[in-house]
């Protein structure tokens, strides 16, 4: 079974492009800084217009793995590429102009880049690493890199290549653009997807072998739960559970509309049993584009999977239990505190922390308590210097969010952060006692301010003592 971290990209950015099956020795690359045609051959097709920073020549990531047939790997979260070819393997992050080949460190002329949600990176340097060679015409700002093979890119059809898995005999088709990746932790989870700024759009594949008690009805209705709990209700909306059919076949579904700060969204999880097995798609893009969805979800075709090639493949019920939390006591900023055990936690004599994905719990230790005035001070300067929107004056906490012999004020706002844009939800509770005074600081990000972090955090702030 597939348990490759790598995200096989087998695309050209094409839009139309017909059958291009040549293999040859030697293939010419071309294309013209500032157009959006490239030419593979002597066959055109459409990519994001390469462009010119500080004399260095960006090109979308595509064109390398066309050029080269190479292995692309993207990680969202810390928004690094893998470049993989023969024995070569190049590592790059957005926005950084540190680069890694075959673990080495080097330095890129200029950073890769994020344009239009697609990846630019250095032609040039990445090419002749590769073994390429490259020219560059100044009269007609065009460039030529020579390679010796080129990929078989015969199954794109309108913008659209196949996705297929034996093993489980299913395919769809998805946008060129999309990566293609496994998770070694779940070998019955495929994600093909693409990163859009901040935001990564996708389809997800998930395969379970139908259990006792188990159905496709209940994983969905499952799904749609666990949704309601974790997301933010003023940004994820979300539909009732329906009945459709898939291929002829009984299938249920959900909805969800996204809308964030900086991007809106449409999601659809669909749900389907066939012989032995169930089915989850997942699948997201961007607000606008739900005939996108609605091609990738007519594009699915499956048949009976053979046990025997991929055997019992057990889903873990989704059970919303609720958090287990451990407790942690700063002797040298004189506190407690129960934090999740999930929470990568960080301290230090003045200043403690613990965080899990964009999501930030602080605790800092003052000299003398603040006030409500100076908080007023604060949050003044935060809406004229910053655009934050007050959520919740200074208000006192009542008895029964703190545990005894402790008072304070809770203050709540949401500011904008540049690059990448986003939108964090802050909430600031002041804590004193009769010989010291604290500042904890929540941080997360706005569509994560959902049922489920306001218990955790409630269970946090009730937690807390002072020693």
């Amino acid at each position: 079974m597939k348990k490759n971290l790598i995200l096989l990209l087998v695309v050209s950015f094409i839009l139309g492009f017909s059958a291009f099956t040549a293999l040859t020795d030697t293939v010419e690359i071309s294309l013209r800084v500032g157009e959006n045609t490239l030419y593979i051959g002597g066959e055109s097709i459409e990519v994001e217009p390469p462009f010119i920073v500080d004399g260095t020549t960006l090109v979308p990531v595509c064109v390398v793995a066309t050029a080269f047939g190479a292995e692309v790997g993207w990680n969202s979260d810390t928004q690094k590429v893998t470049l993989t070819y023969q024995d070569v393997e190049i590592v790059l992050q957005i926005d950084n102009i540190n680069v890694y080949v075959n673990a080495q460190r080097q330095t890129l002329p200029v950073e890769p880049s994020l344009t239009n949600g697609v990846t630019m990176v250095p032609l040039r340097f990445i090419s002749e690493s590769f073994g390429a060679y490259v020219s560059w015409d100044e009269a007609t700002q065009t460039v030529l890199v020579t390679v010796d093979e080129i990929t078989d890119l015969s199954d794109i059809v309108d913008g659209m290549r196949l996705f297929e898995y034996e093993d489980w005999a299913i395919s769809f088709r998805v946008p060129d653009e999309w990566f293609e990746s496994s998770d070694f932790r779940r070998e019955n989870h495929f994600m093909l997807a693409t990163s859009y700024g901040t935001i990564t759009m996708g389809a997800v594949i998930e395969v379970a072998s139908v259990q006792s008690e188990d159905s496709a009805e209940r994983w969905a209705r499952e799904a749609l739960e666990q949704y309601q709990r974790l997301y933010c209700p003023q940004t994820y909306t979300l539909s009732e559970l329906r009945a459709t059919q898939i291929n002829g076949i009984d299938a249920y579904y959900f909805e969800m509309q996204i809308d964030l700060s900086y991007y809106a969204l449409s999601s659809k999880m669909l749900f389907w049993e066939y012989e032995g097995y169930m089915y989850n798609l997942y699948t997201t893009v961007l607000r606008g584009s739900e005939t996108l969805m609605q091609r990738i979800i007519n594009s699915v075709r499956f048949d009976a999977i053979d046990p025997d090639v991929v055997g019992d493949m057990t889903r873990t019920p989704i059970d919303n239990l609720p958090i287990a939390f451990n407790s942690v006591n700063n002797s040298a900023m004189g506190f407690s505190v129960d934090i999740p055990v999930t929470w990568e936690r960080l301290h230090n004599n003045s200043r403690f922390s613990c965080t899990i994905t964009r999501v930030g719990f602080d605790v800092t230790r003052l000299d003398e308590p603040l006030t409500v005035g100076s908080i007023d001070v604060h949050l003044n300067n935060l809406v004229s210097t910053h655009g934050a929107t007050i959520v919740r004056q200074p208000t006192s906490m009542h008895a029964s969010e703190l545990s005894s012999a402790l008072s304070g004020f809770v203050v709540e706002y949401r500011i904008g952060v540049p690059e990448p844009t986003r939108i964090y939800h802050t909430i600031q509770h002041s804590i004193i006692s009769d010989n010291s005074a604290f500042l904890i600081t929540i941080i997360a990000p706005e569509h994560t301010d959902s049922p489920l972090f306001r218990e955790t955090i409630a269970t946090m702030i009730r937690s807390f003592t002072v020693n």
